[in-house]
């Protein structure tokens, strides 16, 4: 199985953590423009009461007939409430203390969440994921972050909790030079119109003789052991090899004592590359340069998002389509104006990394390691067979992995019976192509058509569409 995401910082890191994630760092290929996620966990919490449950959302859940759907003919797989109000609605939430998995902050921070009629009686605070997974199951928390990888590793003993959504991946591994090497990079030899194989073998080769140091927490691991495999190098071909943590990763180099390094978490990575150590080789270069399908690129990818119990989703659909809309609406800020939505981040990434990070930082982690998924790009992720990261092929390569690592004990399961955001994304489509469709051959002026509209704009195409369709019907 491939190993666990890197945490942002090396203490309090969960030892269950094991599994690697995927991002849209330095987009150069076509497909990288779109969905990939990184996490991890920390921080004990006192629990918080709050209730979730709305009855009219429960009798709207089961799937019916409705008059939204989506231009290519996709309906809604239930009823959307009726009435014009936004219900209030308390959800127990609770996130992993870590840059990609604490992106809800922003959107806490300026509201959006109440905008929606969602109440988060915990506010920012994080817990382990050992602490979301049990709180799910006993109904301390409603949702909490997630991670693919970990839900198939758990899947055996907790089939009922399920990933809501995927909002991003973390392709964070990097070989890391010394400048003083004056290595050739992987870009530069493919430049040279070298191939995949020739341009990955010469960057590997050039660690022979050299001074390497590997975290510790074994996040990485398998990334390090691929690029050893491509290159045909063992540990003993570095005149010393060092597997010491993050933090004294960046030590050494501060220290000029190593000439290649690789740290697994993303803080600990933008410090050595302000050290001046060079990106010679990463993952998404392993992406592009392999087979579609390749075990080495599917097993190596991993989603970061929200999770719920099977039960949690069925009775609050509602509540779980607006709290992925504000994740949307949060996504699609950190995309297009990272520096304005991360200063809300800020205070929270620099206690969940352990380091001082400055704006600048926290922005070069979410170009550089983390890669969001917006509401369009969700699209090839979950829908497109064709998309190289398709979400069944990578999750399917997974399961047959812990199947036969002996981790998955059910030879039956899919990636359908882990991840139920396809039949909610397509929810989420028809409203908003069900809005549309109103807007464009009734016109619907008015107080409710204009709070339609906000609606719409802000990702919350639930509410768009029951306000429009009432405003039309006035």
């Amino acid at each position: 199985m491939p190993q666990h995401a890197p945490p942002l910082t090396p203490t309090g890191s969960d030892p269950d953590r094991r599994l690697l994630l995927g991002s849209n760092l330095r987009p150069r290929g076509r497909w990288l423009r779109g969905a990939i996620a990184g996490l991890a966990a920390l921080s004990l919490v006192g629990f918080a009461a709050g209730c979730g449950d709305d009855d009219s959302e429960s009798a709207s859940s089961t799937a019916a007939e409705t008059t939204a759907s989506s231009a290519s003919g996709g309906k809604l797989s239930f009823t959307p409430s009726s009435g014009t109000d936004i219900p209030k609605v308390s959800v127990k939430f609770a996130m992993w203390p870590y840059g990609d998995t604490t992106i809800a902050v922003p959107g806490i921070e300026q509201g959006w969440f109440k905008e929606v009629g969602i109440d988060l009686p915990n506010g920012k605070e994080t817990r382990t994921i050992k602490q979301v997974q049990q709180q799910l199951l006993n109904g301390q928390l409603d949702i909490g972050s997630g991670y693919v990888p970990n839900t198939i590793q758990t899947y055996g003993t907790a089939p009922e909790l399920k990933m809501v959504q995927l909002q991003n991946s973390y392709i964070g591994n990097y070989i890391w030079s010394n400048p003083k090497n004056n290595a050739t990079s992987y870009t530069e030899l493919k430049d040279q119109g070298k191939t995949f194989d020739e341009a990955s073998k010469t960057v590997i080769e050039q660690m022979k003789g050299k001074r390497v140091a590997l975290s510790d927490s074994g996040s990485n691991r398998e990334f390090f052991n691929t690029l050893l495999k491509m290159g045909g190098l063992t540990t003993k071909d570095f005149s010393s090899f060092d597997v010491v943590s993050d933090t004294k990763i960046v030590q050494l180099a501060k220290a000029g004592k190593i000439d290649y390094a690789f740290p697994a978490g993303a803080a600990q990575s933008v410090e050595v590359q302000d050290l001046g150590f060079e990106n010679l080789f990463g993952f998404n270069d392993m992406v592009e340069g392999l087979p579609k399908g390749d075990p080495r690129v599917l097993n190596g990818v991993g989603h970061a998002g929200i999770q719920a119990t099977d039960k949690y989703v069925e009775n609050n659909r509602e509540t779980v389509l607006r709290f992925m809309g504000v994740f949307y609406r949060i996504i699609d800020d950190l995309q297009n104006k990272p520096n304005q939505i991360l200063k809300y981040s800020l205070p929270t990434l620099s206690t969940a990394t352990g380091t001082d990070l400055t704006l600048d930082q926290a922005v070069s982690l979410f170009k550089d390691f983390y890669g969001t998924a917006n509401f369009e790009q969700a699209k090839d992720l979950m829908e497109n067979p064709d998309y190289p990261l398709y979400y069944d092929m990578v999750y399917s390569s997974q399961i047959k992995a812990a199947q036969q690592g002996g981790i998955l004990k059910d030879k039956d399961v899919t990636p359908d019976d882990m991840i139920v955001m396809k039949g909610l994304y397509q929810d989420l489509v028809a409203l908003k192509e069900g809005y549309e469709k109103i807007k464009e051959e009734k016109a619907p002026t008015g107080e409710l058509a204009d709070k339609a509209a906000t609606f719409y704009e802000t990702y919350d195409y639930l509410d768009a569409y029951r306000l429009i369709k009432a405003a039309s019907e006035q």
